[in-house]
């Protein structure tokens, strides 16, 4: 008779002391204000997109942060080719495997640029790459250095050779 009647109550009060156990003292609350921060290359770049359209894209190495993490840039209003996305377009991914091994699909990532080589690939110019953000310095044809401040670490390059956002091709060669 009681514990018939009363089971479900107790089945309830067990899962939610489970649930209270593994994730009662757990708060990722982070400060909002942090959201307000802008960097100052992060500044400069906005300045930069406001004049011309262009993506961004970062250059990084072993000694690196991960600078501007994927989908950062969105936040701050940037257009990134790389992305952090549940799902994300076969085709699309093909497409930057064809210019660097993409090593942080697992996490639903394209992941940053780690060969310099990969920074002049005619692919990663059809994209319209116009900047690239990067801790290291970059020594290649068709990118200037346009963002180097003292109290950043981060730098800014153009790529001299990035196509408008949108073109029509007079042919088309497979």
């Amino acid at each position: 008779g009681f514990w018939r009647r009363r089971w479900p109550l107790l089945a309830l009060a067990i899962v939610a002391l489970d649930l209270w156990l593994a994730t009662g003292t757990f708060n990722p609350a982070v400060d909002p204000a942090l959201l307000a921060e802008e960097p100052p290359a992060i500044g400069f770049l906005k300045a930069q997109a406001g004049q011309e359209l262009g993506r961004i894209t970062s250059f990084e190495g072993e000694t690196t942060s991960k600078t501007l993490n994927a989908n950062l840039g969105w936040l701050m209003g940037l257009q990134d080719v790389r992305g952090y996305d549940s799902i994300i377009l076969r085709q699309y991914v093909q497409y930057m495997q064809a210019i660097e091994p993409q090593g942080q699909l697992l996490y639903n990532r394209i992941s940053p640029f780690y060969d310099p080589a990969s920074l002049n690939d005619p692919r990663t110019h059809l994209l319209g790459v116009r900047w690239v953000v990067s801790e290291l310095p970059l020594n290649l044809p068709g990118w200037t250095l346009i963002h180097d401040s003292p109290s950043d670490p981060v730098k800014v390059y153009r790529n001299e050779n990035a196509f408008p956002r949108a073109f029509v091709a007079p042919t088309v060669e497979l």
